[in-house]
């Protein structure tokens, strides 16, 4: 019973992250209106911001249950002890969890912007570190390339 179960959530969150990768696809993205990428854009600044907090809370929840739990073990009290336990296992859930959808949208977020920067016609400039042979020196220099895209 327990195997039909995750299988079938597993088929459920496979066919919900299908429909996600469809949305944000490079292809969907750059046949979208304006309004549409705006409104991806806030949806993806959104999550990316949930994610972070997730993750944070969730870290810092995790070091305060093991703490907790720690304070409980030394003192003997076993109730401080399976709460310690209990913080711990949640907050690290939801930072397993947060992260995730943390680097997700950031993706997303920069897929979006990339695709309005094209549609603008804007010049865009990058710093990029680099490093080349010196056959003089024979060695490898460090330095930074400029790229200008028109």
């Amino acid at each position: 019973m327990k195997k039909n179960f995750a299988v079938a959530l597993l088929c459920i969150v496979y066919t919900f992250s299908t429909q996600a990768q469809n949305v944000y696809s490079k292809r969907n993205l750059e046949q979208a209106s304006q309004e549409e990428l705006n409104h991806y854009l806030g949806k993806a600044w959104k999550l990316q911001k949930v994610g972070g907090i997730m993750f944070v809370s969730g870290t810092l929840g995790s070091i305060s249950g093991l703490l907790l739990g720690a304070h409980g073990m030394n003192n003997g009290n076993d109730d401080i002890l399976y709460l310690g336990g209990g913080i711990f296992y949640v907050s690290f859930i939801t930072a397993v969890i947060g992260a995730p959808i943390h680097i997700i949208n950031n993706s997303r977020e920069k897929k979006i912007i990339n695709i309005v920067a094209k549609r603008s016609n804007r010049v865009s400039i990058e710093m990029v570190p680099c490093g080349f042979y010196d056959n003089l020196a024979q060695n490898y220099q460090l330095g930074v390339t400029l790229r200008l895209r028109l």
